[in-house]
């Protein structure tokens, strides 16, 4: 997997000339300052909205969301569940956005609409969190939980529990 990073020439410099990362939290991404592409009021939190027939323990074990609300013993089951509305919202973590591959089409796309004019790759991602995780742990502890692909849904009708 190749891991790249679209920014302003301003923040490239940061990094090249002093080392120095902008690493937001998921309540910092709710807001606007950040601009339309960036900015997510829902950021951090999950919406849930449906009716799910026949969910099992297994498929419940599954889902990292839907085990966070409800346990059923092995071999239990679930008719209908229905769902409106239920909201999670995940710990304010620290987090540093990459793109999973280059698209010089993205990269058009965050030019016009948020000014980002530089992208670099992420060569040696292990090793970068590793040392990022060192500097933030002299300010205040921190834990690096590892690489996670999001996925985004439609805020009007909600996320599935079985998405990944």
């Amino acid at each position: 997997m190749e891991l790249f990073k679209y920014l302003k020439s301003e923040h490239f410099d940061a990094l090249s000339n002093k080392g120095s990362i902008r690493i937001g939290t998921l309540k910092n991404y709710q807001s606007l300052e950040h601009g339309t592409m960036v900015s997510d009021s829902m950021e951090g939190s999950k919406r849930f909205t449906g009716n799910y027939d026949n969910v099992t323990a297994d498929q419940i074990k599954g889902s990292s969301a839907l085990s966070s609300l409800i346990s059923i013993g092995e071999g239990g089951g679930i008719g209908t569940l229905k769902m409106n509305n239920v909201v999670i919202i995940e710990p304010n973590y620290f987090v540093f956005s990459l793109s999973n591959g280059y698209s010089k089409s993205d990269h058009d796309t965050w030019l016009e609409q948020e000014s980002y004019d530089a992208c670099y790759k992420l060569a040696t991602p292990n090793h970068f969190f590793r040392k990022v995780t060192k500097q933030i742990n002299k300010i205040r502890p921190v834990k690096f939980l590892g690489l996670f692909e999001v996925h985004y849904y439609d805020e009007k009708n909600g996320m599935d529990f079985f998405d990944p």
